[in-house]
């Protein structure tokens, strides 16, 4: 009995999210009414990367993914963003596979557990997460700090960001 009740709110919760269009990869806003459909699944939601006084794109626009995938994980959300960089950049070459290092995000340091860096052909590759407690705290941007580092440039500076999932 226990059983078929489980999968009868599972489908209930996958039809739900099928409706509100969640699993779509839609770019419309995170409301809080998605919360419930949201605990079942993992979620695609576009965002832009701006910089940190105006809404113009940031530099590091250009390597995140702009899709971030969220998941319900308890009584919070993780949400998953993804990086990929050139390993060689014309001016200064190989820039290296730690190039850029998640800070903070939402004024919380993102601890070394929760980044993961990797690699394909021509790029370099990094995946971090943090968590929000409601999605409706997707619906204003999220500010967030980056290290760079390029050494063959000089470059060794904290960047401060804002993640706009509108």
């Amino acid at each position: 009995m226990k059983k078929s009740k489980l999968l009868f709110k599972l489908l209930l919760t996958i039809s739900a999210a099928l409706l509100f269009g969640v699993f779509a990869g839609n770019s419309s806003s995170v409301h809080t009414s998605q919360t419930e459909t949201a605990q079942a699944a993992t979620i695609s939601k576009k965002y832009k990367v701006l910089k940190s006084n105006s809404n113009s794109a940031s530099m590091a626009n250009k390597f995140y993914t702009h899709t971030a995938k969220i998941t319900k994980s308890g009584n919070k959300y993780k949400v998953m963003l993804y990086v990929a960089y050139p390993k060689k950049f014309p001016t200064v070459g190989n820039i290296g596979s730690k190039a850029v290092t998640p800070i903070s995000v939402l004024g919380s340091k993102v601890p070394s557990s929760r980044i993961s860096y990797g690699k394909s052909s021509k790029d370099y590759t990094m995946n971090y997460y943090f968590y929000v407690s409601k999605l409706s705290k997707l619906n204003k941007s999220v500010k967030a700090q980056i290290h760079v580092r390029v050494p063959q440039a000089k470059i060794s500076n904290v960047f401060t960001i804002r993640f706009d999932f509108k």
